[in-house]
Formats: structure tokens, sequence, C-alpha cells
């Protein structure tokens, strides 16, 4: 068989620098030989896109997916692409064109409102990405959405976690959603007046990062300032003896190390989201506790200098995050580092919590995200709704890898998400 003339990267050459026409027909040739290379077909369906020939463009996926089974992922690769690029009057006009009845269409759906939401039009953002909810709700399973694909589970995740914008405002408006509140079992008290930073972790997270985290905090944290670190469903058995030993690192670099811990028995939802969102559910107790604003951080980072400066930020910022607006619904708001004021900030957390509490309460499944998902609505919600409200972002202090490294939990994280349970019927 005579080898092409041109390859897929050459087609890719040419599309980027806007020769559309000259690239759809490298990237035709591949698709008609039934080249099994996922990029050939993606770089097509983008070229029909950014060409405005969306009539009939859903069949390529439909081709696609009866030769190799995972249109899905292709159309992800594209649509990401896409958005990323912030090419909205085109998406929008995939959207106009796409079938309703397809299964692909919340995938449109999601990419329309995430590249909405890169651009600042929140309000039309999240009109499209409910409608892709609904769409992942009647229409998943038809899509695979249980393989290990993790373009395709990080934006099914992200878009189901986010609660209708009708139900978000009786939550927040009335009482918050009937749902156990964490007993929380207090080992210090709130002596001193200096500035808090806290974490929260189960057990085994404790035992995996607490002491680096402890260690790479050392001689970085203000003066006077008090670290706390709550555990979720401890081993009694060795619970002391492993706060003894975290006490007396952090007592070695001169860090005022507090406790508190929970168990999550009652609360019957998917642990491993429950835990990364238990900082925001008791957020407002530990601010409650202090008597000040709070510095939550992921207890997965090492701090590579100072964080003075977040302690100052707490002072002057209701709410301080990094802002990622390109990252999706579950990723603009970043909650490895968070800062929240004594009151205004404490308000702010109880309106997260009351969402995330709101989402348990629709499903104990599917819940990545929704600590960060229900940081972007409750941020939105108070933004249109509260005149005083503000909300900072921290790049302005600092770039995140600047102040921090991630470790290797980020490994953990990606393996829940392109592994989670099928979702329920």
């Amino acid at each position: 068989m005579p080898k092409p003339l041109f390859s897929i990267d050459d087609a890719w050459n040419l599309l980027s620098k806007g020769q559309v026409v000259q690239a759809a027909q490298i990237f035709q040739a591949a698709v008609s030989a039934k080249d099994q290379d996922r990029s050939a077909w993606t770089g097509l369906f983008v070229c029909g896109v950014l060409s405005g020939q969306t009539d009939g463009i859903d069949r390529l996926a439909e081709e696609r997916d009866n030769a190799f089974g995972d249109a899905g992922s292709m159309l992800c690769d594209a649509l990401i692409l896409l958005a990323n690029n912030e090419v909205l009057p085109a998406l929008a006009s995939l959207a106009d064109s796409w079938p309703s009845e397809s299964h692909y269409r919340p995938l449109v759906d999601y990419y329309l409102g995430h590249c909405q939401l890169a651009l600042g039009e929140t309000d039309q953002a999240l009109e499209s990405l409910m409608a892709a909810k609904t769409g992942f709700l009647e229409k998943g399973a038809a899509l695979n959405l249980d393989q290990a694909d993790m373009n395709l589970s990080t934006t099914y995740l992200q878009c189901v976690n986010l609660m209708d914008p009708d139900a978000v405002d009786q939550c927040l408006i009335g009482k918050e959603p009937a749902r156990p509140l964490e007993e929380i079992t207090w080992l210090d008290g709130a002596t001193g007046n200096g500035p808090v930073f806290f974490a929260a972790a189960d057990a085994k997270y404790i035992r995996r990062f607490a002491a680096e985290f402890i260690a790479g905090l050392a001689g970085k944290l203000p003066d006077g300032c008090r670290l706390h670190l709550h555990i979720m469903d401890p081993d009694e058995a060795s619970l002391n003896e492993e706060i003894a030993g975290l006490r007396s690192k952090a007592g070695k670099t001169g860090i005022d190390l507090r406790f508190s811990h929970h168990n999550s028995a009652a609360f019957a939802v998917e642990k491993a989201a429950y835990y990364a969102g238990t900082r925001f559910l008791i957020g407002d107790r530990i601010i409650d506790h202090y008597g000040c604003g709070i510095t939550v951080m992921d207890i997965d980072l090492v701090a590579k200098t100072s964080l003075e400066r977040l302690a100052e930020t707490v002072e002057n910022q209701v709410y301080a995050r990094y802002l990622r607006p390109d990252f999706g619904p579950g990723g603009i708001e970043y909650a490895a580092v968070t800062c929240f004021s004594r009151d205004q900030g404490r308000d702010f957390l109880q309106k997260v919590a009351q969402l995330i509490r709101l989402r348990m309460a629709e499903s104990q499944r599917h819940l990545w995200f929704v600590d960060q998902a229900a940081l972007f609505q409750a941020r939105h919600w108070c933004e249109t709704n509260l005149p005083d409200f503000s909300a900072g972002d921290l790049a302005e202090i600092a770039a995140f890898d600047d102040l921090f490294d991630h470790t290797s939990a980020e490994a953990d994280k990606a393996a829940i998400m392109s592994s989670h349970e099928k979702r329920e019927a």
C-alpha cells in the first residue's frame, strides 16, 4: 500500500495555520481508509465545525463508534480543543444543528457551556450545562460512561454535580437540606490569636501525607499561626499514637498543631468525594472554634516559600482562590488553596456546604468535583444577589506553582475520575 503524501501531523499543522480545507482533505483520507488513529477523526470533526459544515456531522461520530466504539472519547477530544480555543460562534452553531435525540448531544451542550464559562458568560453557561446534565442522565448509558476514559469521565462528573439554578436559589434563600451534621470531637482548644491554616483528610491520607505536609510548612507559616488538622474516620486503636507523633514533628519545627476528628458513618455517600468536601462542610465551625478567618489547604501540598500573604488575604477578602476560567464548572474554583474571612467568608462557606449537601441529597454517587462545583455556584449566586460580596484571585499574590508543589495524590484523583461506578439508573 503506497504511503500517503501527507501525514496526520501535516494536517494538524495546516489547521493551526487556518488552512481548514486542506487539512480536512488529509483527515478525510485517513478516515476513509478507516485509520484507527483517533486524531484524524478528531481533526476532521474540528474542520467540519470550523468551516460551518455541521449538517450531518453527527454521522461522523456514529461512523467512528461503529468502527472502533470510542466516539464519545473522540468527541471530547474535538470539543475540548474547540472550547479551549474559545470558538463560541462555531460551538453555538454546532449545538443548533446537532440532533436533540442523539446520545452525543450532552457532550455538545457541555462544551458549549464550558466555552461560555471561560468567556465569562456564566448565566448562559449554566443554561447549557444544565441541558447537558439532563441529557447525561437521560442518555448517558449509551455513552459508556463507565469506560476508563479521563476526558469522558471528567466531562460527565463536572456536569452532573451542578445543581439547577432554581434549586440553588431555594436552597440558599431557604433552609439547609435535611442532612446530618458532622459530630466533631475537638482535641484542642482555641487559645492564641494568630492566623489559622486548616486541612482535612481521612486517616489513610493523614498517614500518607501529614508528616510531609507539616515538614513543608516549617518556617513558612506566619508568626503565631495555628495549624489545624481534621481527621475523618480515624483508626481509634492508633489515633492517640499517630497524633502524638505528628505533634512531636510539628513541635520540633515550632508549628502549633491542633486536631479534631469525626466519623462519617452517618453519611452514606461516595467516600472519596465526601472526604474531599469535608473541609468545606465543616469550615464554618473551624472559623467559629477559633473566632477568625481560615486558609484551607489540600494535605498533599508541600509549601515552597512563605505563606504570610495568604494569611493577609484572609483579612482582606471575603473569599479567595485560584480562578481557572478554562477548567470547566468543576475546576474553575481551584480548591487546593482557599481563604475565607471571619464573617462574610463564614457565611459563604455555609452556602457552599448547603450546596454540597443538596447534591448529596440528590445522589449518593458520582460526587467527584462536588466541592468545586459548589464553590462555583455559591460564588455566582453571591455575586448575583449580594452587592457586598467579592471573590479574590490568589494569582494576584503569586502563581500556585511558586508557592506549592502537589504530591502524588493527584494520581489518586485521576484514578477516581477514570474508574467511577456506573451511573445510577
